[in-house]
């Protein structure tokens, strides 16, 4: 069984005392997240050699954390992704949420779970963080009960159950934005990456990289990870939807056996180091991003210096902008229902 032990963090920008807490596993492996965002800042796994290395982007203290203002590792909600001009309408009610990604809402803006404080549980393998997210954050009805239990194995599984439940109903879809190098946080370009998507259409961005609820297939387009390809391959492609985005920030919609299935939807890997990443959800979308906004020369952890397409996040979610377009899956939570979905990583080597 994995062992877990607290430490101070620092403090957040709000005046906040936040804590790392570490889960590790008998050889040596460990995941260390924080209860500022549920914030994940460090995933410390082996090569093909044995070493050990983190493979995630971070920083060593919350106040870097929310002055990037990038989401690295954290916890992203109530709603992630961008919400076309920052407007939706629930249950006959206009809502008009603060602009702060070009003309759209990203990431739920000052009301992202992403830099509030959580309470912390130590349970079997991990950590359960809750929260009360109070009625109107992020322009969002109801007061939302949310609670994300965090554990990593001794097979070096990290596994993210994440539960929810509010008193009006409201919109609720939440991802994990952890950045992953699998040479290593401090090993460049990841553009030398394998990816494998089981996904066979994706949603389509307009000029402001808002989802416009058109799908379309993947096949005979530089959309196409349904078997491994090489993610430097093609971002820079003569394709309007790479040019919109500098590259690869796409929503996949995956190819699931049933709705809510906990299926594998996404394997990395990393021919340099043998490492591999597989990543199992019950949720219908993957976010594909590919660092194109890490700006050159941002310090990490341990003075470390992160690059433009330095890491690959894998971000599984409802389809972005679904409050607008029904069809695309609801992220409504009607009061007295949960929300639940679960995401996995396995870590491994080959």
């Amino acid at each position: 069984m994995s062992t877990v032990t607290k430490k101070f963090f620092g403090t957040a920008p709000n005046g906040a005392e936040t804590s790392l807490y570490t889960i590790k596993n008998a050889s040596g492996a460990y995941v260390t997240v924080s209860d500022y965002g549920v914030t994940v800042v460090n995933i410390v796994v082996p090569d093909r050699n044995g070493v050990l290395d983190d493979i995630v982007l971070g920083f060593d203290n919350p106040t870097r954390y929310e002055e990037t203002i990038s989401y690295y590792g954290a916890t992203v909600g109530r709603v992630a992704n961008r919400i076309k001009d920052g407007k939706y309408t629930l249950n006959g009610k206009d809502y008009q949420l603060t602009i702060n990604n070009g003309t759209n809402n990203l990431h739920s803006a000052e009301g992202c779970l992403a830099f509030k404080m959580y309470t912390a549980e130590i349970v079997e393998n991990g950590v359960a963080f809750t929260r009360l997210s109070p009625a109107g954050e992020g322009g969002f009805p109801g007061n939302l009960k949310v609670t994300v239990t965090v554990t990593f194995d001794e097979n070096n599984y990290l596994l993210f159950d994440y539960k929810a439940t509010g008193d009006e109903d409201t919109v609720v879809a939440m991802t994990q934005h952890s950045f992953f190098n699998l040479g290593g946080h401090r090993a460049g370009v990841t553009t030398g990456e394998f990816l494998k998507l089981n996904a066979s259409f994706r949603a389509v961005i307009d000029d402001s990289l808002a989802a416009n609820g058109e799908i379309v297939s993947v096949t005979g387009t530089p959309f196409d990870f349904r078997e491994f390809k090489c993610i430097g391959d093609e971002p820079d492609a003569d394709d309007q939807q790479l040019k919109i985005a500098g590259g690869y920030d796409h929503c996949f919609i995956l190819d699931k056996s049933a709705p809510n299935e906990f299926e594998l939807c996404a394997t990395l890997k990393d021919d340099r180091t043998g490492r591999y990443l597989e990543c199992y959800t019950t949720k219908p979308a993957i976010q594909l991003y590919c660092g194109n906004f890490i700006e050159n020369g941002t310090i990490g952890k341990d003075g470390a210096e992160y690059c433009y397409r330095g890491a690959v996040c894998l971000e599984t979610q409802y389809v972005p902008n679904a409050i607008n377009y029904p069809h695309l899956g609801s992220p409504i939570l009607r009061k007295g229902e949960e929300y639940h979905h679960v995401t996995g990583y396995q870590f491994g080597t080959y």
